[in-house]
């Protein structure tokens, strides 16, 4: 019987949005391209992983970022490490939110839910990481010192969520390797699977494969901006699922309409 389920953040519960990243990069850099930030994403020189290190918490932002400007050939000015900094953030700054909104109706239904992430410091605090603010627990690699598929990485979460039984946690990543891991531990495991699809097709296999554990999740549905005329001529505009129609509305809040 499942009691936890954890997640991991990006590719599951956080969006990457190299696009918008990218174009805010070609404002300072215009030779800057999407090929040039992949590669800097993954920050290796030589043998040494770069990206490993930052998120193991084993060099600081700066060293970090020395190594990712090298890597792009742009000058490493104090300038410069800012504004890729800035261009980091923008990269991480998209929740997932269906994964937000399951995470709220399992807690609903008593599973405590949590987050292990291979994060960096400067990913773990970024907007897109929503999801770390409302699980019962979440779990970085900066700070743990290890990263997903160590085995070390899975039995910090099981201690710090406090389940002495493995197989009642389900975790859910979309990097394969990574749940076979926890497989091995002994946990539960769902491979989040966008490679070629949505996000949202995933998010639609994970609802299904709760369903077949007795665990029920409403679909997502994303919020519509609607607009209301009031008597007195001016309009009312908000965000509501998209059952919530204006027409809803004024059944719910009669009074106010006459």
């Amino acid at each position: 019987m499942l009691t936890h389920i954890s997640f991991d953040r990006a590719g599951v519960a956080a969006e990457n949005d190299l696009e918008a990243a990218n174009r805010e990069a070609q404002k300072r850099w215009p030779a800057f391209t999407e090929e040039i930030f992949r590669a800097i994403l993954k920050t290796r020189i030589g043998e040494r992983n770069y990206k490993r290190e930052f998120q193991e918490g084993r060099i600081d932002t700066e060293t970090y970022l020395n190594a990712a400007l090298n890597i792009g050939t742009i000058p490493n000015t104090p300038d410069n490490r800012a504004f890729l900094y800035h261009v980091h953030t923008l990269y991480y700054t998209k929740p997932f939110y269906p994964i937000v909104d399951m995470n709220r109706q399992l807690q609903d239904q008593g599973i405590y839910t949590s987050v292990l992430s291979n994060a960096s410091v400067l990913s773990w605090y970024a907007e897109g990481s929503l999801i770390n603010e409302v699980v019962d627990c979440a779990v970085a690699s900066f700070e743990i010192g290890v990263t997903k598929p160590d085995r070390r990485a899975y039995e910090i979460l099981l201690e710090r969520i406090g389940a002495p039984d493995p197989s009642t946690v389900l975790f859910v990543d979309d990097h394969r390797k990574n749940v076979e891991a926890a497989q091995e531990l002994g946990m539960q495991g769902f491979h989040f699977d966008a490679e070629g699809r949505t996000m949202m097709d995933a998010y639609t296999d994970l609802c299904q494969y709760l369903q077949k554990q007795g665990i029920f999740i409403i679909p997502y549905q994303k919020p519509v901006l609607h607009k209301v005329e009031l008597p007195d001529g001016n309009t009312f505009e908000y965000l509501a699922k998209s059952d919530m129609t204006p027409d809803v509305v004024k059944r719910l809040f009669k009074n106010e309409f006459q």
